[in-house]
């Protein structure tokens, strides 16, 4: 029916080891030019018939890695497997794994993200506010003339961890903040008692995966 109406999906999942997708739950999130697509193992799978007899090989389906071939018709778009951070292409097609109790997240924009960029000062005092600046820099499509339209481009969020000299993760400096515009700020002060040396900022954008990470020397 939906064929006949000219409805398409914005997505296809086929399964490249099974055959099927049973088992397999496949999510869209859209935010103005850009979109999200998870896909994640269902295991609360049930064969229906009398008893509601679930057999070893069927349940074995759910407890490994699955190939998939995740398939768009809308036509290509800039490509991420937003976990991994890996760039997959301009494409409309792609051929990844669903890992075993975890997702496989998708991203897919209009532009490519060609760098992200951290600024912060080279050192600072215990005590004192240190300023972080995020940039994303985007490469448009050949045909936008060099220029990638505003009213395509999503909020990027940026999830921001704050290390220690010694590698402990500061979860109370750590936080997520929002980048509009491909840009975004942050801030924190490390404490009096915390200690010095070479701490480490690492950013993350939580679309496309990409990260960087800088030093910042921490001084009494």
């Amino acid at each position: 029916v939906a064929t006949l109406a000219g409805i398409e999906p914005r997505a296809r999942l086929t399964d490249d080891d099974l055959g099927t997708t049973a088992g397999l739950e496949l999510t869209r999130f859209a935010q103005r030019g850009a979109e999200l697509f998870a896909v994640i193992t269902n295991r609360q799978f049930r064969q229906g018939g009398v008893g509601e007899i679930l057999d070893e090989k069927t349940s074995n389906t759910f407890e490994c890695d699955r190939v998939v071939t995740v398939s768009f018709p809308a036509g290509q778009a800039y490509t991420y497997n937003a976990r991994t951070g890996k760039y997959l292409g301009l494409c409309d097609c792609v051929i990844q794994t669903v890992p075993r109790l975890s997702p496989l997240i998708l991203a897919r924009l209009p532009y490519r993200v060609a760098g992200l960029d951290v600024t912060l000062p080279k050192a600072a005092k215990l005590g004192e506010k240190v300023g972080v600046q995020v940039e994303l820099h985007f490469e448009p499509r050949a045909e936008a003339r060099g220029r990638v339209d505003a009213a395509l481009l999503p909020d990027h969020i940026i999830h921001v961890d704050v290390y220690q000299p010694d590698g402990v993760w500061c979860y109370w400096h750590s936080e997520n903040v929002t980048a509009r515009g491909g840009e975004a700020a942050f801030s924190f002060i490390p404490a009096l008692n915390d200690p010095t040396g070479a701490w480490t900022i690492s950013v993350r954008d939580s679309v496309t995966g990409i990260t960087t990470q800088k030093t910042l020397r921490v001084t009494k």
